[in-house]
């Protein structure tokens, strides 16, 4: 056997070993952690987090709606009251007139609500033209009051009100509110609904967004039936919140700091079966669509985590997480239509904790294979060079093993010399274990040397050996 090779094959068999070492460990470290669920239990918390933040949102706002902008009963009082006092008896089958000595109460709900709108209609008026006698004000800034009324302008109602009480009108100003298909519902359900139950303090309605008028801004209302003390229905009385003003309860930041798509509010009408978003701005009219409608796929159950299916940017998913909100009471006319808010983020973003996890995993494995096989080749190599010094200093010490799964047998270049193998026995030998083993064999032993010892005459003189066996059955190892 050549010496160049067997250095050569004894310095990849080590390097091979301490590589093989190192990727197993690094290996079973990431099984374990994989198998312990680490990864799965990283994901889950994120989900749990992202929940959390929609459902605290989902609060604030539901308290926003149903607690401060819809908290009028005073004025409703008041309002129903006027019905039957003499004064609006006086005004009955005068619209105007009722409309003009309700006006500060009207306005005062809309700065005690907070809200950027309220309204109140007169349907028993008729609507022999299409049109229905109301009076609505608006807010630009509901958040500052002002005693000039320098933030309000009205957008329906006669003209004499907006002159007494010194308010602005709209470009799109009209005397009555103009019925068509998408306006009719804020006030037609509250008072369906009035005649079809009776007098009821469940029958409040919410209505999904719409223009009031035309070219106007985008909507929600809330409106109620207001009855007088015989039992009939009077007027519909309510507040608006625009969209915009909505979404400053709605921060996208929290969810996402760059590109964020923040929150949507999901509206299912209990009669279309249909499921829109109420969106507001341009990074969610783009996941909406023009059908203002959401395809998605239940991801986690438990946190009511969706994958949205619609849509597509660059490439990346985007999770949504649903929270339905208690915009009714059951048994009550209108619990059919449900309100959801929609907490949107981009899944790579979401699951960056984990995936950094995942990462880390990669890295260590990879530094691990790299760190082994420049450790195996430096010690490979070092070993290599002392084996080739031991050589280099011819003494007497050699070493063989015969494997039991193998025919060949590995020995260093000393095996030859110190057993006096010709160069046609170490070729031989060095392929077919079987007839080393008869070599070794008809090996004459000394008795009075002690184990191994032997014997052995040439023509040069006795020369005395000892070989020492490891005791293990394969692979058998022995030192020369």
């Amino acid at each position: 056997m050549d010496r160049k090779f067997r250095s050569k094959s004894i310095a990849f068999k080590l390097t091979i070993a301490f590589v093989v070492s190192l990727v197993l460990q690094s290996v079973l470290l990431v099984s374990f952690m994989v198998a312990g669920g680490v990864m799965e239990q990283a994901e889950a918390n994120q989900y749990r987090i992202f929940a959390e933040k929609v459902k605290g949102r989902r609060n604030n706002l539901e308290n926003q709606m149903k607690n401060v902008w819809t908290n009028f009963s005073h004025h409703t009082d008041t309002i129903s009251r006027y019905f039957d006092s003499p004064d609006g008896l006086e005004y009955q089958g005068q619209p105007d007139r009722m409309l003009e000595a309700l006006a500060p109460e009207v306005l005062d709900a809309l700065y005690d609500t907070k809200t950027t709108g309220v309204f109140l209609i007169l349907p028993d008026e008729g609507e022999t033209d299409g049109s229905l006698a109301a009076l609505y004000f608006r807010n630009n800034n509901p958040d500052r009051n002002s005693s000039q009324n320098e933030n309000l302008y009205m957008l329906i109602g006669p003209w004499n009100v907006a002159e007494k009480m010194k308010i602005s009108t709209t470009a799109n100003w009209n005397f009555r509110l103009e019925v068509n298909e998408e306006n009719r519902d804020f006030f037609q359900k509250p008072w369906s609904a009035a005649a079809e139950n009776g007098r009821s303090k469940w029958l409040g309605y919410w209505s999904p967004p719409f223009q009031v008028n035309e070219g106007d801004e985008d909507v929600i209302t809330y409106s109620v039936p207001l009855f007088g003390q015989d039992g009939r229905v009077r007027a519909v009385f309510g507040v608006e919140i625009s969209v915009s003003y909505l979404y400053r309860f709605l921060p996208a930041s929290e969810l996402q700091t760059g590109d964020s798509y923040g929150y949507v509010i999901g509206y299912r009408s209990e009669r279309e079966k249909k499921e829109t978003a109420v969106t507001y701005g341009a990074l969610q009219g783009q996941l909406a669509g023009q059908d203002r409608k959401f395809e998605m796929e239940l991801k986690d159950k438990e946190n009511s985590i969706y994958t949205l299916l619609n849509t597509d940017r660059s490439g990346r998913k985007i999770n949504a997480c649903v929270n339905q909100m208690g915009m009714y009471y059951h048994n009550t006319p209108f619990e059919g239509d449900e309100w959801y808010l929609i907490g949107l983020m981009e899944e790579p973003v979401l699951l960056q904790f984990p995936r950094r996890i995942g990462q880390i995993l990669e890295y260590s494995l990879v530094l691990s294979l790299a760190a082994g096989l420049i450790i195996a080749v430096f010690t490979s190599q070092w070993f290599a060079r002392h084996a080739k010094l031991i050589e280099l200093s011819e003494l007497p010490v050699g070493a063989f093993e015969i494997s039991g799964r193998s025919s060949k047998v590995l020995m260093t270049s000393q095996i030859p010399r110190l057993l006096r193998l010709t160069k046609e026995q170490e070729h031989l030998f060095s392929r077919d274990k079987d007839e080393f083993i008869r070599f070794l064999k008809s090996l004459a032993s000394h008795r009075d040397g002690g184990p191994g010892v032997i014997k052995m005459d040439t023509a040069e003189g006795t020369r005395w050996i000892k070989i020492t066996c490891k005791t293990a059955v394969h692979p058998i190892r022995c030192v020369v």
